[in-house]
């Protein structure tokens, strides 16, 4: 039983306002019906200190258990951090290289992965193939996953582009590390995180997912499909492992913002250094670090990684300038916690509210006339004359059943306006606002620099 707080209930007594949610908790209460999260956990840290830790929801819903803060969710790729981490440790003792080729550290590499450096790996510019975009993931993904089968996997295709050409992101390269990490060190990847990172910062809920084991607080995965809610399917954690499959929970990633903010996990220099953007072979540079995005706009700057596994999604951010750090974790695969993260710091420093979409000048109109097309051939149970790109064409048709019942759910096609559009190296992404009768949609599309549709998605206003 827990112990009841009388001081805190007398000041609830005494001051009747504290009874009445904050504008924080009236917007997180409203963000978990409108995207069907079961549960969120929050963290905001600012100047320092930890000025809301809270559970919204559920963390089970079979068994009607809340989300706490202390509840523990698959963060997914925030993973990446420890692993980065761990291999700038190994750095500091001279141990590792960063412009080392891999084939130093780990046993039979395939010959032409020979080239790629640590630095490669850390940074997704290695041009080794993503293990989770792979034709066979399904099946794989199903069996556990060792070093020989990985690479077995990912180099049936030759490298994606020549090392440190470009930048595209690869889980391959993250389980590579923590590979690396174990050769090195001489002890399991996990067991080599317990005692140099989780253990020195009492990070006591953090850790290798294992479903076989029991984790106190380990919250249920969903994903919102056809208007309800469904467990999320079981795939095998050791193909993602350290790029993907730790748990944690707010009150250990406080911590870790904690250490990060302090620095008493690494040097000074090693830090600075998982925050410069990579530079291509050409010289020119791109926004990622070792597990960080680097982000800059309107004179604020901040680093975040999300994390979208297993019907978890999480999201942690950083603003050094305006000293405010966000932790967001859910239970659901379809959540859009970094647009919550946005939204909360912006609550704590208004400066970093993000602007509402406006409409603007939309000088290419037969993109958004594809866009109109994809849904009215969606509604009708098939993806329309778009030009997809063939991987992303054979993605979509493993969807197009519930896309097909959403884009139905969402009422009759009315106005589509763009919104927003970026340049990401080759590629172009637009973003419109779509109206239909029950639903207003902000859909990002992107084109390759073939003008290939890779990515489409939708997400509720």
């Amino acid at each position: 039983m827990r112990r009841i707080n009388t001081i805190a209930i007398c000041a609830l007594l005494l001051c009747p306002s504290l009874l009445r949610a904050d504008a924080v908790d009236d917007y997180i209460s409203a963000e978990i019906v409108k995207r069907h999260i079961p549960g969120l956990s929050l963290g905001v840290i600012l100047d320092g200190k930890l000025v809301k830790a809270r559970g919204f929801g559920l963390a089970n819903i079979e068994l009607s258990v809340p989300a706490e803060v202390d509840t523990v969710y698959l963060v997914g790729s925030i993973t990446k951090q420890f692993t980065a981490v761990g291999i700038m440790m190994l750095c500091e003792e001279g141990k590792i290289g960063l412009d080392d080729p891999i084939k130093k550290y780990l046993d039979g590499v395939p010959a032409g992965w020979s080239r790629v450096t640590v630095r490669q790996l850390l940074t997704h510019t290695s041009g080794i193939p993503n293990s989770t975009e792979l034709k066979d993931w399904d099946r794989l993904a199903m069996f556990p996953a060792t070093l020989v089968a990985m690479t077995d996997a990912c180099s049936k295709d030759p490298l994606r582009f020549d090392p440190g050409q470009k930048w595209e992101y690869c889980n391959t390269g993250y389980y590579l590390l923590g590979r690396i990490i174990e050769k090195v060190s001489g002890e399991p990847y996990s067991a080599f995180l317990s005692r140099r990172i989780f253990g020195p910062l009492a990070m006591d809920q953090t850790r290798i997912d294992d479903p076989q084991q029991i984790i106190p607080g380990r919250a249920a995965g969903y994903v919102w499909r056809r208007n309800a809610q469904h467990n999320a399917g079981y795939f095998d954690l050791t193909w993602l492992d350290s790029a993907g499959a730790l748990v944690s929970s707010v009150s250990d990633l406080v911590k870790w913002d904690a250490a990060i903010e302090r620095e008493t996990i690494l040097r000074h220099e090693s830090w600075q250094q998982m925050w410069m953007p990579v530079k291509f072979n050409n010289g020119r540079t791109y926004d990622y670090g070792f597990a960080f995005f680097l982000h800059s706009d309107k004179g604020h700057r901040w680093v975040s990684h999300d994390g979208r596994l297993g019907g978890f999604t999480s999201y942690y951010c950083r603003h050094p300038d305006e000293k405010i750090s966000v932790v967001v974790l859910t239970n659901q695969l379809n959540a859009k916690p970094s647009r919550i993260a946005a939204h909360v710091a912006g609550l704590y420093v208004p400066s970093l509210m993000p602007p509402p979409y406006k409409p603007i000048e939309d000088k290419d109109p037969k993109i958004a006339q594809m866009v109109k097309d994809y849904y009215a051939h969606l509604a009708g149970g098939d993806l329309g004359p778009a030009p997809f790109e063939a991987k992303y064409w054979l993605d979509l048709k493993k969807q197009i059943d519930d896309r097909g019942a959403a884009a139905r759910s969402f009422g009759a096609l009315g106005a589509i306006e763009l919104v927003e559009q970026s340049k990401d190296q080759d590629n172009r992404v637009l973003r419109y606002r779509v109206r239909f009768a029950k639903s207003t949609r902000i859909t990002a599309i992107t084109l390759n620099g073939d003008e290939k549709v890779s990515d489409i998605r939708d997400d509720e206003e």
